[in-house]
């Protein structure tokens, strides 16, 4: 393994002995069950629940994700008999990392607002109410940002790097169905599902760097959030999907509005250049 990752060859020493067919079986079952959990929750809820355009249904859509953290430490427990816990990596460096990358990522986020957010096109919530809910929410992101990286950095990527032959297989597999299972995340179009996915995708590149150089999820999972909130708490679009908790909301665009290819591939280039600024501005963090 490259020298840079030996930290990903000491958090995943608890992988070892797993055969190939017991961690595919595993892994399917963490991620089937919780799907399947997740349809038949918003299939009872509605449709307008699923939307999470409401803080109901915001709320519901991100806490739901406590049954994929429960699944992956029950399956790793029943499976591989092993402390769930272990799949964080490094304790002494897990809230360090962490800290130190969300604040790394905000003051990022910070300078592009201070440069070219437009405020007088986006109409702000009333603050007493979004101060309100700032804590449901922030408890909410982490419950998701945190299931995902559990499963995706913790789970997939420690056995990838123990049952694959490749030495970066434990990078791009668990990196590419991170990215699939965003899928539905942008359903305008077929383009805007695929320049997601592609997002998605190197986004989790981005966090499998990062916490194969820290034996770690802190760092990845600072990401994550950092990128979350942004998305979801600071600006959004008037009737978006996961709309309820934004400060700031743009008009909804028309329903006839469809991006054209070039638009598409614009923003998606744009959109994973500012990721990669944030990766190196928490590659930098983790290096103090």
């Amino acid at each position: 393994m490259d020298s840079r990752y030996r930290a990903l060859e000491r958090m995943s020493a608890g992988a070892a002995g797993t055969t190939r067919r017991d961690f595919l079986v595993a892994a399917a079952l963490i991620y089937a069950g919780w799907w399947i959990v997740n349809s038949a929750l918003f299939a009872l809820a509605g449709p307008e629940l699923l939307q999470g355009d409401t803080k109901l249904g915001f709320t519901l859509n991100l806490a739901v994700f406590a049954v994929l953290i429960g699944l992956t430490a029950r399956i790793t427990g029943a499976f591989h008999r092993r402390p769930w816990m272990e799949l964080w990596g490094d304790t002494a460096r897990l809230r360090s990392d962490f800290v130190g990358v969300l604040i790394a990522c905000g003051l990022v986020y910070a300078v592009l607002i201070a440069m070219g957010f437009q405020p007088s096109r986006a109409e702000m919530r009333p603050l007493a109410g979004w101060l309100v809910f700032l804590p449901v929410a922030l408890l909410g992101i982490l419950i998701q940002t945190g299931a995902e990286e559990l499963f995706f950095r913790g789970y997939l990527q420690q056995y990838c790097a123990r049952a694959l032959r490749s030495p970066y297989a434990w990078m791009v597999v668990p990196s590419f169905f991170f990215g699939v299972s965003h899928a539905l995340n942008d359903t305008s179009s077929t383009g805007a599902s695929l320049a997601y996915i592609a997002w998605a995708t190197c986004f989790g590149l981005a966090a499998a760097d990062l916490t194969a150089r820290t034996g770690s999820l802190g760092a990845a999972w600072g990401l994550h959030v950092a990128v979350n909130v942004s998305a979801l708490m600071i600006a959004n679009q008037d009737g978006a999907p996961m709309s309820a908790a934004a400060l700031f909301i743009f008009p909804e665009r028309s329903e006839d509005y469809v991006p054209g290819a070039t638009i598409i591939v614009v923003q998606t280039l744009f959109e994973v250049a500012f990721l990669a600024l944030l990766w190196l501005a928490a590659r930098n963090a983790i290096r103090r």
